[in-house]
């Protein structure tokens, strides 16, 4: 056995191309590994089978189908996909506690969601160190295990691992089946069990085992088998220099036997590895910095300019996968090519987020923003549904959206829900794990992914051609996975058919999402490659920058195995079965393995590492370096080529430094804006225009406001079921009504009419007048019950002053219209009520909310500057009614001889109040013409108060003036304002 060791990726492929020769076998820790190491070997015809290395599931395929071409008869067993490997743990998992007493039942904890992935990673450790159940037994002072007995120890982490452990350990091979981290056993019992067809076999063979930096107790075995069968073994391993950590040499040769020509360590007196040093103000800006340093370098500038630029294609990141979509896009700001190099999670694209909505929205009833959000996506209806009127309408519930959506003339959207309902009532009611991927593959049909219609989208935005590639990708995955399970011999067992519900059935197909990887894109030349996890062994750049180097992430947080703690594992590796002792990792060696891996990270850029890095957090907590760089310059693994700080305070650049002016402001130079701030929008006036007097209190405040909801039509459409706007007019109409009765017939009270009145009005089909979805929607009945409550209680309040109006009027106008012609403006309006008398008249207005926000409004004044001069009276005062308060504000002249009592929801405004608002109203007015006829509407940022509630607040653009967003909008009590 020759064990050879190498410092730089580059020396380790050219050791490979030496121990090429006929029937040299290499074997790799990955499929991409292979691909590399098989470009190496063989430049000029990359596909030469010859020189197509094996992982360790292609050695036991490769190894049984051998042995029985040689006449041997190994026992096949099929390997488990992650999905199908959960499904059994659960069906395992289960039968434990139907067999658990109640005295003895497993830990709570067993039954939560992410025990089963944690479940299989202690097993798979445990097949890996070839650890048997019978010793995991022991090392917790029991005997044997016999199938069916009760377990006195299920009550235990510990205990319950080892009852999993046996009945796993049984059901595989029962079943046909083999987990991935026992087929290195599995492939030597092979060998072992059929000695003459091995020999047959492995002849003239010789094995390389190409970058493994250590071995785990099943592979080393089957090493260690190979070599004593006479095969030639060579071991072609990445160093570390890292004192304590036991890598391949350890685990295959005693340190008394290392001597001679078979040990080929690599040179202590190698160069150690340049590292450079960069870090940022705080982890939003490290995307940022690292992106603004690579194209300063390009430029001959920057931070890493006295190192020799590589090319685009001479650069790889390796990015945290949480931040790896702000690498690419701070890498697509600074114009960098890239290519992201490793595929995808299926639980990562549009496809799976979307079913995962699904089932958020079917969980929650189909509420109507989230379900209309849902049905608005390409992969359900797109723009064919009717957003506006479905968010007018705000269906709720599977029957409430069926009816709606049955209702539209296009039936996509009534399909696409009928797909998600289905699904959601699949996974509701349970399934087998095949029944939950056509499930899921049926959500996906026509016309989503596979009707063409994300290929339209791409064809019209080729931006988005990768998203459309990654749903795409993501369906034959599914397709792909479906066919395996259909077409499988074996089957995984009697865990095919259990149906999995709720809980269950969602974690099954999570786990097929996220172990499932779409292929990412083909690689281009003249790029930076982007990696969102640990790129593969033989993979090697001039200039590797490697980003999160803090604490967090390296070590990053060290506990203790929940299921299988230190202590027990102690105990455990002193209790080997035959043959060499195995060793689980404790705490310590995984805090090695963690810094060894960290050190073969930075040999991956050969000539410069950067080690990227944010100083604080985005909540400006600090966050420490990783202690594993200082240690690796203290140790001459590498050397410190230079450092850089970006503090929070250069996030612009400062004065003096290298700017990229297409994406960043110039220091010093004026800032430059599309348009003048604030914006003013322009309008023809026309040869007569018009204009409302009720839209006074709206052009003195901002006339762009004016402008976008009167002129423009932008008002926001009505959210949600009810519709204020809607109710409001009912209202109006209901006094109209109620006022007509209580006048041209017998006197009646307002209660009365108003209880008599109510259902008539309500379900008048008249848009201008009713509202009958109020009246017959339950889901409405609250509201409209509070509604008619704060009726009768103003009805009541109307009805104390009437005793004052009743006397002395002469008349009662209700929707009263007028006009006024202000410097060449024709000025409409209607007033809801005026109330006559012999030298005067009182003009009363109907709000849906409180009178507090209407006590300086000018639009009553407005009507009575243009009634004084119709009805030939001055005006007496202005009354404003309030439902949602149940009030009446009056402003009365000096000459008003009325008197109202006061309390009881009568309150009156301070002496010459009326007077002043006519004075304001009519400048108001004459100021109003002006601005209608000069065809400019200007934002009134510095002065305007609706500009929270404003629907044209991104219109005029007051956040771009002020550096701030808007206030959140606040809501009220009661039904909003008109």
């Amino acid at each position: 056995m020759t064990l050879m060791e190498y410092r730089k990726v580059s020396q380790g492929l050219e050791t490979a191309r030496r121990l090429l020769g006929p029937n040299t076998v290499f074997v790799v820790p990955t499929r991409e590994d292979g691909r590399i190491l098989r470009e190496a070997l063989s430049a000029e015809n990359p596909a030469d089978p010859a020189h197509s290395p094996w992982t360790m599931s292609e050695f036991y395929r490769k190894t049984l189908s051998g042995l029985e071409e040689a006449g041997g008869s190994p026992q096949w067993q099929r390997q488990v996909d992650p999905p199908d490997h959960w499904a059994i743990l659960s069906f395992l998992l289960d039968r434990v506690f139907e067999e658990a007493g109640e005295t003895d039942a497993p830990p709570p904890g067993a039954r939560m969601p992410g025990f089963i992935p944690l479940l299989g990673e202690q097993l798979r450790e445990l097949l890996r160190e070839e650890a048997t159940p019978e010793t995991l037994g022991l090392s917790l002072g029991c005997g044997t295990c016999p199938e069916g007995s009760p377990c006195r120890k299920l009550s235990t982490p510990e205990g319950l691992l080892c009852r999993l452990f046996h009945a796993y350990g049984r059901y595989l091979p029962e079943n046909g089946l083999a987990d991935s981290a026992s087929l290195p056993t599995l492939a030597r019992r092979a060998l072992e069990e059929n000695p003459q067809a091995a020999a047959g076999f492995l002849a003239g063979k010789r094995f390389v085992f190409a970058g493994f930096l250590s071995f785990t107790h099943a592979q080393a075995a089957l090493v260690r088998h190979l070599h004593r069968m006479g095969v030639s073994v060579s071991v072609l391993k990445p160093a570390v220099g890292l004192a304590g950590f036991a890598d391949a040499i350890d685990q295959l040769i005693p340190l008394t036997d290392r001597t001679g020509p078979a040990l080929e360590l690599s040179s202590s007196r190698d160069e150690p590895f340049s590292v450079f040093d960069l870090s940022s103000g705080n982890t939003p800006m490290e995307p940022d910095t690292a992106a603004r340093a690579l194209a300063l370098w390009n430029a001959g500038d920057g931070p890493l300019a006295a190192f020799p630029f590589p090319g685009w294609d001479g650069i790889a990141i390796q990015a945290p996968s949480s931040e790896a979509a702000l690498f690419a896009s701070s890498l697509a700001r600074y114009r960098i090519p890239f290519c992201e190099a490793d595929g995808l999670a299926v639980s990562a694209t549009a496809p799976w987020a979307f079913a995962a909505a699904v089932l958020d929205a079917a969980g929650a009833g189909w509420p109507p923003l989230e379900t209309a959000a849902l049905l608005a996506s390409f992969l359900a209806a797109g723009d064919l549904l009717p957003l506006s009127g479905t968010l007018s309408t705000s269906p709720r519930g599977e029957k409430g959206w069926s009816l709606f959506l049955g209702r539209l003339a296009d039936r996509a959207p009534a399909e696409a829900f009928s797909r998600a309902a289905a699904f959601s009532r699949v996974v509701e009611r349970g399934a087998t794990p095949v029944g939950l991927l056509g499930a899921l593959k049926a959500l996906w049909k026509s016309p989503g992914i596979s009707g063409g219609r994300m290929s339209r989208l791409a064809e019209r935005h080729p931006d988005l051609d990768l998203f459309v590639r990654q749903a795409h990708e993501a369906l034959r995955e599914l397709d792909r996975k479906i066919l395996l399970e259909q077409e499988r011999y074996p089957s995984i067992g009697p865990a095919r058919d259990r149906v999995l519900r709720k809980a269950q059935a969602r974690a099954y197909l999570s786990e097929w999402a996220e172990e499932t990887t779409v292929r990412p894109p083909s690689s281009l030349a003249g790029t930076v490659a982007l990696f969102g996890k640990n790129p593969p062994v033989w993979f090697f750049r001039p200039c590797f920058i490697l980003a999160g180097c803090t604490a967090k992430t390296w070590p990053g947080p060290l506990k203790e195995a929940p299921l299988l703690c230190d202590a027990a594992r102690r105990i455990l590796n002193e209790t080997p079965p035959e043959g060499m002792r195995f060793r689980l990792p404790l705490m310590a060696d995984r805090r090695l393995q963690q810094e060894a891996l960290f050190r073969r990270l930075l040999a991956t850029g050969e000539s410069l590492a950067v080690l990227s890095r944010a100083e604080s957090d985005g909540q400006g907590r600090p966050l420490d370096a990783t202690p594993f760089f200082e240690t690796s310059i203290f140790s001459g693994w590498g050397r410190l080529a230079g450092r850089f700080f970006r503090p929070v305070s250069a996030a612009l650049p400062r004065e003096g430094e290298p700017v990229f002016p297409q994406i960043e402001p110039r220091a010093g130079e004026p800032r430059v804006v599309r348009k003048p701030l604030p914006p003013a929008a322009a309008r023809d006036p026309g040869p007569a225009p018009h204009a409302s007097l009720g839209e006074l209190d709206t052009w003195l405040d901002c006339p762009f406001r004016y402008w976008a909801l009167r002129l423009a039509d932008l008002d926001e459409p009505a959210r949600g079921l009810f519709d204020p706007a809607r109710a409001g007019t009912f209202l109006h109409t209901l006094w109209q009504e109620v006022w007509k009765r209580r006048l041209s017939g017998p006197r009646e009270t307002l209660a009365s009419l108003v209880e008599e009145l109510w259902e008539p009005v309500i379900l008048d089909p008249d848009e201008r007048r009713g509202y009958p979805t109020l009246g017959l929607d339950p889901r409405l009945s609250r509201r409209k019950r509070r509604l008619k409550e704060l009726a009768l209680r103003l009805a009541a309040l109307q009805e104390e002053t009437e005793q004052v109006f009743e006397p002395r009027r002469t008349v009662q106008h209700r929707e009263r219209s007028m006009t006024l012609e202000v410097g060449g403006v024709n000025f409409r309006g209607r007033a809801d009520r005026v109330e006559v008398f012999e030298g005067g008249f009182i003009v009363l207005d109907y709000k849906s909310g409180r009178i507090a926000p209407y006590k300086r409004s000018l639009q009553l004044a407005a009507y009575s500057v243009a009634l004084e001069d119709l009805l030939g009276l001055p005006s007496w005062g202005t009354g404003i009614l309030g439902h949602a308060d149940g009030r009446l504000y009056l402003a009365l002249s000096d000459d008003c001889p009325l008197t109202f009592p006061r309390g009881n929801g009568i309150t009156a405004a301070k002496p010459k109040t009326l007077e002043a608002s006519l004075e304001r109203a009519r400048e108001g007015l004459s100021a109003m013409a002006r601005g209608i006829l000069s065809g400019s509407f200007p934002a009134a940022h510095r002065t305007a108060s609706a500009c929270p509630h404003c629907p044209a607040r991104g219109l005029c653009r007051l956040g771009e003036a002020r550096g701030e967003s808007l206030a959140a909008e606040e809501e009220t009590e009661g039904m909003p304002d008109e």
